[in-house]
């Protein structure tokens, strides 16, 4: 790939073409994106400039990709509240190997929506499509047993008063605005009120 960027030029097979290559008056620019699981070679780093992209920290950001993204599922009701509760406290639980990304909750909400998971129903009635949806949030095989552990044992009933407020749990990094508590066994930390 070095070469090739360093070249301007490469071939696609696939599409018989002997060798594609750009104008050096008009070099394109590459994006490439990491997950960070293995640090690129030294050569390549050099020619790169560097970007770090942040999880979303603000909860009205988050809901804003999962509108644009998600525009053909109804995401509103108590499933969806539960849903998205279930992502961040998976994302904050200590002991995960992968957190969860922005990519990985919409992956669930799509695997949710494809097993039929409706979104006006809690999460605790609907687990055996928690159950076989969770491998898009936890990929590691202990982190699905965690995921597991967590969806088995959450009982999705809201039990605190739903409104502005800052989160007081120790998980809770930067303290979300809004917020909604499910009782499960270790208290997640975050929840999105529609």
């Amino acid at each position: 790939l070095l070469s090739q960027i360093e070249e301007l030029a490469f071939r696609v097979p696939e599409l018989g073409v002997a060798e594609l290559r750009a104008d050096r008056a008009f070099a394109p620019i590459v994006i490439i994106t990491s997950n960070s699981e293995k640090q690129l070679p030294e050569p390549f780093l050099r020619r790169c400039i560097y970007h770090h992209i942040e999880f979303p920290s603000d909860l009205q950001q988050v809901e804003q990709i999962l509108g644009a993204r998600l525009k053909s599922l109804n995401l509103a009701g108590p499933g969806y509240v539960d849903a998205v509760q279930f992502f961040y406290g998976l994302r904050e639980a200590g002991g995960v190997q992968k957190k969860p990304s922005a990519s990985e909750l919409l992956d669930w909400l799509r695997a949710l929506a494809a097993a039929g998971f409706d979104w006006q129903r809690p999460l605790k009635v609907q687990q055996a499509a928690a159950q076989t949806c969770v491998g898009s949030l936890a990929k590691t095989h202990d982190d699905r047993e965690l995921a597991s552990k967590r969806s088995s044992t959450c009982s999705g009933e809201i039990t605190g008063e739903t409104g502005v407020d800052r989160c007081s749990f120790p998980e809770c990094k930067n303290g979300a605005d809004v917020f909604v508590r499910l009782s499960c066994h270790d208290s997640l930390p975050f929840s999105i009120v529609p």
